[in-house]
């Protein structure tokens, strides 16, 4: 045991210089680390403040481990890391501003935790990010408009269980890469959360977008001509507060509106409409809609994200 290896190891370690002690109490804490290679960590329990010191992990893999504890600031440390899956957990505590310095990372996977707090703003500083997953936590947050800055980003979900409030930032329309964005289940769950304001017409440059699931927020306002240069994605915008009517520039586009009682009109030909009772086609050929199916576009069920490099 390490009461064992104290023992005999003391008389020696007593003998050596300062320096020399140091290095070996280090050495006996690499040793107590469940590292599985010199580039992978997996943890056990919970995640030591001590992985600060394994400077060539690569990936921390955690996922459904029954971690608990915090997530340590020492992971801001680990420079060479580009994969952090903590999903499917019982961590607590917030997401570290120092994961902000890890400039490599491309993947970051926190879903199914209670985390709380707000996103650091910091997470906009990481360039290289393809995923961030930070669904089924407890954040009470706003979107930061540093998001707007991950120009490599293709899945960003921040879908049920979290407290997200405030506008929707116009940044993200600087997201080219993006293909899926997930931000709803706040309204429908607490009275007053949920985005609010109007639709950001910005999401109109996102040219890779194939999948919008913004419903059960409080967004008010028309549906924006603006996103008619979108490339006809699937769009979940149930339970807002919209008004208008749907404009001929989204033909191509499916979409789920249903609870928006201020949003009448027709619907334009080209636009496949997910509602209950629909509305008059525009072209008189008689209602458009029906029951949504099992799964509506932008829902609980979102596509998986890309698969790690």
């Amino acid at each position: 045991g390490s009461g064992a290896l104290t023992r005999a190891s003391s008389p020696r370690m007593a003998r050596m210089p300062r320096h020399a002690r140091i290095h070996a109490v280090i050495g006996l804490i690499f040793a107590a680390l469940p590292l599985t290679s010199g580039q992978v960590f997996e943890p056990v329990g919970s995640i030591p403040t001590t992985i600060g010191l394994l400077s060539d992990t690569e990936s921390i893999l955690g996922a459904g481990l029954s971690l608990t504890g915090t997530i340590p600031t020492e992971v801001g440390n680990l420079a060479l890391v580009s994969h952090i899956d903590l999903q499917g957990n019982a961590l607590t505590g917030g997401i570290p501003t120092e994961l902000g310095r890890l400039l490599g990372l491309t993947y970051l996977e926190l879903y199914g935790n209670s985390l709380v707090g707000a996103i650091p703003t910091e997470v906009g500083a990481l360039g290289a990010l393809r995923l961030l997953h930070l669904s089924w936590n407890s954040l009470s947050t706003t979107v930061p408009t540093e998001l707007g800055s991950l120009g490599a980003l293709t899945y960003l979900d921040m879908q049920e269980g979290n407290l997200v409030t405030g506008p929707m930032p116009t940044e993200l329309g600087r997201m080219g890469a993006l293909t899926y964005l997930g931000i709803f289940w706040g309204s429908g769950t607490v009275p007053g959360a949920g985005l609010i304001g109007p639709l950001a017409t910005e999401l109109g440059r996102l040219g890779a977008l194939k999948r919008l699931g913004l419903s059960l927020n409080a967004l008010t306002g028309t549906l924006p001509t603006e996103w008619g240069t979108m490339p006809s994605p699937s769009v979940a915008l149930e339970d807002n507060y919209l008004s208008g009517t749907i404009p001929t520039e989204l033909a191509g586009f499916t979409l789920l509106l249903a609870g928006n009682d201020n949003l009448g009109g027709c619907v334009p030909s080209g636009v496949r409409l997910l509602s209950p009772g629909g509305l008059p086609s525009c072209d008189g050929s008689g209602p458009e809609g029906g029951p949504p199916p099992a799964t509506p576009p932008g829902s609980s069920e979102v596509p998986p994200p890309p698969p790690p490099p």
